[in-house]
């Protein structure tokens, strides 16, 4: 019988069965998987999508569970994460989802058994947050072509982790042929000033690292500051031209992508914005001013040296 890790002894994993890899997977090998890598004295709970926020606050405000794992896709994680702030507990994640952007800024490998192998190698630790007009995100805000897209895949039917992705592909295409230059302005903490014309504005929680073959994400989550990235232009050869920089780690090339640092900043616009918060559209109006909260989260996360070693997730 498989030893549960003694920091996950008092865990409760919550998983979201309308995620893609559950779908694609099913529900009873993922539950046999989770058993078998983690030992049964992890409380499992399977829960529709329907009831999923339900699960987590009772997992989180229960005395029962030092430690809530999430299992899903980025909405699952970020709702996650904000009853963790909530509460004060530490969160852990299982991504599930297409992108799961949070899980890979803690260094979680994206197949579930990896990432169900890599949970026994976590620790905690604190890390940053964002926050947009007051409330709590946990990768980034975006406006305009991102934005956009997320809302044309919204609108679409799919049934599995592939399926999304192939409709992430199509959105994609039909958002960047259709994506406007946006007027915007930005004012740094510092008092740096820009006006600008946008199709793409996006603000992370901490910089996204400009090295060769790394995705565009920092492990760890705890530089402290922000990133503001502005882009320029609009059309699909652009917009692919980009993904791809973005993908190789050399997305500073791109003379069309202008990028700032800060511990807060105000986006100003002259009429309101839809905006992608971690992957859920919300309307906002401006402007929005974005602050970094250092430290704020306890989170599960997984050694810079043990995601980099071949025994790592063994």
């Amino acid at each position: 019988m498989t030893r549960t890790p003694d920091l996950l002894k008092n865990a409760c994993l919550v998983l979201n069965t309308g995620a893609g890899t559950i779908m694609s997977t099913g529900q009873d090998e993922v539950e046999a998987m989770v058993c078998e890598i983690l030992g049964d004295d992890i409380n499992i709970v399977m829960s529709p999508p329907e009831n999923i926020i339900e699960e987590l606050e009772k997992a989180f405000s229960g005395t029962g569970c030092d430690v809530v794992i999430a299992g899903g896709g980025d909405g699952t994680v970020s709702a996650a994460g904000k009853l963790a702030l909530q509460h004060g507990k530490t969160l852990g994640v299982v991504p599930l989802g297409t992108m799961n952007l949070f899980a890979r800024a803690l260094g979680m490998p994206q197949p579930l058994d990896e990432a169900l192998q890599a949970l026994r190698h976590a620790e905690p630790a604190s890390i940053d947050v964002g926050e947009v007009n007051g409330h709590p995100f946990f990768n980034h805000v975006s406006v305009g072509l991102h934005a956009n897209m997320i809302r044309i895949r919204n609108r679409m039917n799919y049934g599995g982790r592939l399926s999304k992705i192939i409709g992430s592909f199509l959105a994609l295409r039909r958002a960047a042929a259709g994506a406007p230059l946006r007027q915007l302005s930005v004012r740094t903490r510092d008092g740096q000033a820009r006006r600008f014309k946008s199709s793409l504005t996006v603000i992370t929680v901490n910089p996204v690292p400009d090295e060769f073959a790394q995705l565009p994400f920092r492990p760890g989550q705890n530089y402290g500051k922000l990133g503001c990235y502005m882009y320029s232009r609009q059309g699909v050869t652009d917009v692919a031209v980009l993904m791809a920089e973005l993908s190789a780690g050399n997305w500073s090339q791109n003379e069309n992508l202008d990028f700032l640092e800060t511990t807060e900043l105000k986006l100003d616009s002259a009429r309101q914005m839809h905006a992608s918060i971690d992957g859920e559209i919300v309307v906002m109006r401006p402007p929005l001013r974005c602050r970094i909260r250092p430290g704020v989260l306890k989170a599960l996360v997984l050694p810079q040296e043990v995601a980099m070693s071949p025994e790592g997730s063994s």
